[in-house]
């Protein structure tokens, strides 16, 4: 009986990436022909890249921005809205939704024709406006860099991350579901 440990960094592989490599380590291993076909090489997905038009994301970018200085401190160490000093301390929390509230948010999100991401975005916003009283609030996710209009770019290995600001504006007086449809829609018209 064997035991195999898979692992590998972020900066070398995304999660996409990583899937085609195991698939091909497990397909080899059950003896599975192996595909002798050679993907595009990475570097051609760089110059792709490079030669896209780089002022129109600029101006979006901008524009989506403007008169938003920095993305929303956390308020460890800082003065919060209510006027208390929270002394800096790091700590971990965990907390572990039930098989019940899963099933609870996936309903939600298949009845309001919301996404997961639409909805850990929008707790995390809610969290932020929370601690600092801000009613607009900005923090990153991180997304496929895979672009559809590449050929052959489902079958390259290499790391296609990004990481892209969210802008989120807390109404306090919209009902939930109201508010989470309109960040994703806000989040959609986001992706340039």
């Amino acid at each position: 009986r064997y035991r195999f440990c898979w692992t590998q960094h972020h900066l070398l592989l995304d999660g996409w990436s990583a899937a085609i490599v195991l698939d091909e380590v497990l397909g080899a291993y059950l003896g599975r022909a192996v595909d002798d076909r050679c993907p595009r090489r990475y570097r051609d997905a760089v110059v792709w890249i490079e030669q896209q038009e780089r002022e129109q994301l600029a101006v979006f970018w901008r524009d989506r921005l403007a008169d938003r200085p920095a993305v929303t401190p956390l308020p460890a160490g800082r003065q919060l809205f209510d006027g208390a000093t929270t002394p800096f301390a790091c700590r971990g929390v965990e907390r572990v939704l039930s098989a019940s509230g899963s099933a609870a948010v996936r309903e939600l999100a298949e009845r309001e024709h919301l996404t997961l991401s639409s909805i850990m975005q929008g707790a995390w916003a809610l969290l932020l406006h929370l601690l600092t009283g801000s009613k607009d609030v900005v923090f990153g996710k991180t997304v496929s860099g895979r672009s559809i209009d590449f050929p052959g770019i489902e079958s390259m290995l290499g790391l296609f991350t990004n990481s892209l600001p969210v802008r989120v504006w807390v109404f306090e007086d919209m009902q939930v579901s109201e508010w989470l449809k309109f960040l994703l829609e806000e989040q959609t018209a986001s992706l340039p």
